[in-house]
This record gives structure tokens, sequence and C-alpha cells, in this order.
């Protein structure tokens, strides 16, 4: 991803030592392996991506699933009716 930085804020730590940096930034582009790209979307199972947990740990991304999500004013209803 090629990214255009809008915000870099330190976060804790001392002034030119921060314990972690908040990053706001815009994705104006993507570079994508054309084998990996089929009719407008990513085909995740072929890019086998990988995530960063925390400090040098990352985790593979072997098991896929889709989780259905409500939007918020569909989860206020549902919470006012489970409440009644």
């Amino acid at each position: 991803m090629k990214c255009r930085l809008h915000r870099h804020l330190p976060l804790d730590g001392m002034e030119k030592r921060p314990n972690a940096d908040f990053l706001i930034s815009e994705v104006v582009q993507f570079h994508i392996d054309d084998e990996l790209y089929f009719s407008g979307k990513i085909d995740e199972k072929a890019l086998l991506p990988v995530g960063r947990l925390a400090g040098t740990n990352y985790v593979r991304s072997r098991e896929m699933f889709s989780m259905p999500h409500l939007f918020y004013h569909e989860w206020i209803a549902q919470n006012k009716k489970s409440r009644s």
C-alpha cells in the first residue's frame, strides 16, 4: 500500500523516544499481483496473508470465516428488544 501521512502522534514515553506512534494516513494506491486479482476482488485464499501482532510477533492466516455484523442502528434496536 502507498499511503499519504496526515498526522504522526508519538504516544507515551519520552519526547525523543516514544513508546508507540499513532499514524493517521490515507491509502492512495495498492500494488497487487495480477494472479491474485479476479473480477475486481483479491483472492484471499491465494494471497495467504500474514498479520502483525505485537513486537516481533506475526501470525499466518490459514483459516478463514465470515461473520455478519450489524449496523449501529440495528444493534441498538436488537439490544432494546433484549432488555424488554
